[in-house]
């Protein structure tokens, strides 16, 4: 019997920090998921886009655009699935962006717009929110 046998007391090799946070919320939310991977996804097609663009014609600065905002998507996609709550801010910050860059047509107006209204509420119930607490804060 081990350590881990000895502390959870039933058998399991988990430790009781571990086999405590499992029963709180240790679980990520199959919405979660589906955005986080939504978003490296669509950043890593935004990243091969502006790439082509750069390859297809001369260089400019706004061909670094896709790529960039590719980069963050990424970025924000994979600390989601880490647990960071400071990605989904910046998931919806990263989304509202293209809102913001969308008043010039009112289609995209409205997809951005519903699509931001979707991510923050998918990334801000009840059940992310307490994904994305910090384990310190969760109670045994």
């Amino acid at each position: 019997m081990g350590i881990g046998e000895a502390a959870s007391g039933n058998g399991s090799k988990a430790w009781p920090r571990e086999r405590v946070s499992v029963g709180i919320m240790k679980s990520r939310p199959v919405s979660v998921t589906i955005i986080a991977w939504l978003f490296v996804v669509v950043g890593a097609g935004d990243i091969v886009l502006g790439l082509s663009d750069i390859r297809r014609h001369q260089f400019h600065s706004d061909s670094l655009w896709p790529a960039g905002l590719g980069l963050v998507a990424i970025v924000c996609g994979l600390f989601l699935l880490r647990r960071s709550n400071w990605a989904r801010w910046i998931a919806v910050a990263w989304l509202a962006f293209h809102v913001a860059l969308s008043f010039d047509s009112r289609s995209k107006f409205i997809v951005h717009g519903v699509l931001l209204a979707l991510l923050a509420y998918f990334l801000f119930r009840k059940r992310a929110n307490a994904y994305f607490r910090p384990a310190e804060l969760e109670s045994p």
